[in-house]
């Protein structure tokens, strides 16, 4: 019986020892471990919209820059082809000088002509009236030679007034190009599509920085060939 058990107990150690990797061996080489079981909390949320910094998409600037213009060229000799054009362009210049020129020598000079002596007058009406009225009593009682200097010094304060606000006006707001509007658009619709979040001043910038750097390697090539 002994000799039995301790058959038994030897049987038993080698199978253990088979059983059991040593540290030597390749853990790697084995039946695969089932993961951990992820249950309906640990899924991922499909109303969780994604962060935009997260989904970075990388555009390659040049090529875009250089689509982007042969694009602008290409539908800027579109517009032209179309026999309408040249009638809008006309019709907005038009519309853009009266408007200014009505802002300029009609709203500004009446106002400032009503504004300045109702200011001296601390915005009293009344005294404002009583300060005008001795001017324009010289004024009808006055000779033709002096009526006529009169009118020119006010012409002359008109057209001053009016032109100083012309010409800031059209610094300020300058004419836009209704050829140049609907490229504008055009090419935002067209940036929407190809390269989503690229903006046009962007490609802009990459075609000056590129034309800064063929400009600076001519210079040099000319600099070494001489």
């Amino acid at each position: 019986m002994m000799k039995a058990s301790s058959a038994q107990d030897e049987v038993r150690e080698s199978a253990t020892s088979r059983a059991e990797p040593s540290a030597g061996e390749n853990l790697e080489f084995g039946p695969p471990r089932p993961g951990p079981h992820l249950g309906p909390a640990d899924a991922p949320d499909p109303n969780v919209v994604e962060s935009p910094e997260r989904r970075t998409v990388f555009f390659d600037t040049a090529l875009l820059s250089r689509q982007y213009v042969r694009e602008r060229s290409r539908y800027v000799a579109e517009l032209k082809r179309q026999p309408g054009m040249l009638r809008k362009l006309l019709t907005a210049s038009v519309l853009y000088l009266t408007r200014r020129m009505v802002w300029s020598f009609g709203f500004f000079p009446i106002v400032i002509a009503f504004w300045l002596p109702l200011v001296f007058a601390r915005f009293n009406p009344v005294v404002m009236v009583n300060n005008l009225l001795p001017s324009l009593q010289s004024f009808v009682q006055a000779n033709p030679q002096g009526q006529a200097a009169a009118l020119e010094t006010v012409f002359i304060a008109w057209f001053s007034i009016g032109f100083a606000f012309t010409v800031f006006d059209l610094i300020l707001t300058p004419f836009r190009n209704p050829l140049e509007q609907a490229t504008e658009y055009h090419m935002q619709a067209w940036l929407a599509l190809r390269a989503p979040g690229v903006r046009a001043a962007d490609i802009e910038a990459a075609d000056l920085m590129e034309d800064e750097t063929e400009s600076v390697q001519k210079s040099g090539s000319q600099g070494t060939d001489s």
